[in-house]
């Protein structure tokens, strides 16, 4: 019976140096084969039988065009014994500037893994050599878990009091970046998130130390003052915000946005504004807003009005910045970046725009209505 099922994994960018959301098709044949497509373009096919734990296995492109396994089945196909995954198919992966033999293992009985076992991470990327190891009882994890990288222990523990967990957008970036989240957590009885978080990311020039609080009753909700970090937090953008949860775990209030430029230490204010205090997260009033697509590559924010019913209204100016400086400036052209919006929130005004790129500019001019928020 053929199925087809859509999966979003994560895709290294190399024009932008960071780490982004894509959609992939899989599809499962009958004939045992797993047909793994992008826009219609397939990128690997395997069968189904090489593909272990599929749950929790190729989360991201690297592991789709990279990861496979050899080892033995059972007598009714059900994977047996020692399995060891291939990188690249032949094993070799360069761990500063020396060839190791890097290999996972996984011990199977009836089918189920059982006894001591290294998974790769979850989100493993060429940009990282990251395993995980512990023992497994008929495919529970059991007792004590540690996170290795680069053969030195980072993190891990048992859920159930003090545990350090990776980001899970860990990288090596160009070997130059070390980006290391560390969870310093506490997990109740039940496993589940409670008390004090904190994250860190370091690199070679700055740490930065951020986090907050769940809530007590498990349902692991952010209340409280919170410091996040952007989805692309990386050496180049280094983003960082900074409010209020309600008990509900909706943001409230002010939310400051927040970036360090140029490797500096200290973090300068570049956006943010006002949450309703209703719980209903819907901006009002003045807000400082990144671009969809900000990056060291497009330094590009948004500078204008909300109403009071979370909608766009007014004159709203686009401004940039250029890399190596530190001041966002509104973009000069034929007309300035930016356009205007009616006070019901719907954008009337013809309007000319322009996408910054380190490599390349596109010009946009467009006279649409449409609600924005």
């Amino acid at each position: 019976m053929e199925q087809t099922i859509e999966k979003e994994v994560e895709n290294f960018n190399f024009l932008n140096s960071k780490i982004e959301k894509i959609h992939i098709q899989i599809k499962f044949n009958s004939n045992q084969q797993i047909i793994y497509s992008q826009n219609r373009v397939i990128v690997r096919v395997t069968q189904g039988h090489d593909v272990l734990d599929k749950k929790e296995m190729f989360n991201n492109m690297d592991q789709i065009h990279n990861l496979s396994w050899q080892g033995y089945y059972g007598k009714n196909k059900e994977n047996h014994g020692k399995w060891i995954a291939f990188w690249n198919k032949d094993l070799l992966i360069n761990v500063g500037g020396q060839s190791q033999i890097i290999y996972y293992i996984l011990c199977y009985k009836d089918g189920q893994k059982k006894a001591p076992r290294k998974d790769p991470f979850l989100n493993d990327m060429k940009q990282s050599q990251i395993l995980e190891t512990g023992e497994y009882y008929y495919d529970f994890r059991i007792g004590k878990w540690n996170i290795i990288f680069q053969n030195v222990k980072i993190g891990g523990g048992i859920k159930q009091g003090k545990w350090v967990e990776l980001d899970e957008g860990f990288y090596l970036c160009n070997r130059l970046l070390l980006k290391i989240g560390l969870w310093d957590i506490m997990y109740d009885g039940d496993g589940k998130r409670s008390k004090q978080l904190q994250k860190i990311y370091k690199n070679k020039k700055n740490v930065f130390s951020g986090g907050g609080s769940y809530d007590q009753e498990g349902n692991q909700q952010k209340i409280g003052k919170w410091v996040e970090i952007d989805d692309g937090y990386y050496k180049e953008n280094l983003v960082i915000y900074n409010g209020l949860y309600n008990i509900k775990g909706k943001k409230i209030g002010l939310w400051c946005t927040m970036q360090c430029f140029n490797g500096e230490k200290e973090y300068k204010q570049i956006g943010g504004g006002q949450y309703d205090q209703e719980g209903n997260q819907k901006k009002i009033g003045r807000w400082v807003k990144l671009d969809e697509g900000f990056s060291f590559s497009k330094y590009v924010i948004h500078n204008g009005e909300y109403n009071i019913n979370g909608m766009k209204v007014g004159k709203w100016d686009i401004l940039h910045c250029n890399d190596g400086e530190e001041e966002y400036k509104q973009i000069i052209s034929i007309k300035s970046g930016g356009g205007l919006y009616d006070y019901e929130g719907t954008q009337k005004i013809q309007i000319q725009q322009y996408l910054i790129n380190i490599n390349y500019k596109i010009y946009y001019k467009y006279n649409i209505v449409q609600s924005k928020h």
